[in-house]
């Protein structure tokens, strides 16, 4: 790989490292607020969709890592 594609290929990585920053800040935000919600409040439908925004969010995270390790492989 050239110089000049090595560069933009960092670049997307800065990139997706810093929305994967702020992803995870917002999955914790979710998952506290899923887990300052009463116990019985937590089996409604309002516990259920935030309990599956927490996990499309791990989700997401686990294709972001994925997509970064292979930016750094392609990188070496």
């Amino acid at each position: 790989m050239n110089h000049a594609r090595r560069k933009h290929l960092i670049e997307i990585a800065d990139h997706l490292s810093a929305i994967q920053t702020r992803m995870v800040e917002l999955h914790d935000e979710e998952q506290e607020a899923f887990d300052n919600l009463p116990e019985g409040l937590q089996q409604t439908t309002k516990g259920e969709k935030i309990e599956d925004a927490v996990s499309a969010l791990e989700s997401s995270l686990d294709a972001l890592d994925d997509a970064l390790e292979y930016i750094r492989n392609a990188v070496l």
